[in-house]
């Protein structure tokens, strides 16, 4: 895998070195977020005269979808102890780092659900695309 490109203006793209991410770690918090799991994530950075000038990060965001609830059975259960079980599972893979969960509702029900659950709402639009392998 190549990880440098340059174009005519030279500014270099390439992928972020695990070990490098500290020099990104900065832009991160300043947007209070913070770095994901470098096993696990990629960050691409725009680079000129060895200044990175923007960046963008592939990482996973595990959603949690579907959710059904039998007509009639909504108080025969507790939505946190079921959501519960994905988190347990989850846990022995995360290696030490945390990963973010997100749930998509289209619902005051649903929305209900997902705040029950420890979920918070948010301010983000959730855009979607999809990448399919290489095509030989």
């Amino acid at each position: 895998m190549a990880l440098d490109t340059a174009t005519a203006t030279e500014t270099i793209y390439r992928l972020l070195r695990p070990e490098e991410w500290e020099r990104v770690a900065p832009v991160f918090a300043a947007h209070g977020l913070r770095l994901p799991s470098a096993s696990l994530a990629f960050i691409a950075v725009a680079e000129r005269d060895g200044q990175i000038i923007a960046l963008t990060t592939l990482q996973p965001l595990l959603h949690v979808e579907p959710t059904w609830v039998a007509t009639g059975h909504e108080a025969d259960l507790s939505m946190p102890e079921l959501s519960a079980q994905l988190e347990q599972a989850i846990r022995p893979a995360l290696n030490g780092n945390g990963v973010d969960l997100c749930m998509v509702t289209d619902n005051a029900q649903a929305g209900r659900l997902a705040k029950a659950c420890g979920f918070e709402h948010t301010a983000f639009h959730i855009w979607a695309k999809r990448v399919e392998p290489k095509e030989d």
